[in-house]
């Protein structure tokens, strides 16, 4: 799982990425529930790249009026959602031990633990970690030791 976590910071694709991230949290179910905001194309990516590399997640699409009737453990928001929206879904629905992913913000301000970003011809994160604290999960370090060392790059 090391060489996993190696190449996690820089991959050519963000689900792989996600993924990567995903297999060093702890979860408390044992089949989390993986939520894709308002976009049924990246829920279908999702599905099949967690089918091919056997991973433990039941991914659901679902719209934002749906977000409260389920127990997402993970959430990604899709580029369909602007920055700003996707803080608010999170100020509005936050229960702790979920995660969040975008795509929309290589800062990684507000409320959205993981930004995902293409940086030349690959994908990288920055993760945020006041929004990490909150969310009570448990993250292996040497993910948040990644996405230290990548600040610099």
């Amino acid at each position: 799982m090391l060489s996993q976590l190696a190449t996690a910071g820089y991959t050519h694709n963000p689900y792989s990425l996600t993924l990567a991230i995903l297999s060093y949290t702890k979860w408390n179910s044992q089949k989390p529930l993986f939520c894709v905001l308002e976009d049924r194309d990246v829920a279908l990516v999702f599905q099949q790249e967690i089918q091919h590399k056997k991973y433990s997640f039941n991914v659901k699409s679902i719209s934002e009026r749906d977000l409260n009737n389920n127990s997402c453990d993970i959430i990604f928001f899709s580029q369909n959602i602007s920055f700003a929206q996707q803080n608010n879904i999170i100020k509005n629905s936050f229960r702790p031990f979920m995660l969040s992913f975008t795509m929309n913000s290589t800062e990684c301000e507000g409320l959205i633990i993981f930004c995902l970003y293409k940086r030349k011809d690959q994908y990288t994160f920055n993760l945020n970690l006041d929004s990490l604290s909150r969310s009570k999960l448990h993250i292996d370090p040497r993910v948040l030791l990644l996405a230290k060392n990548m600040e610099g790059i």
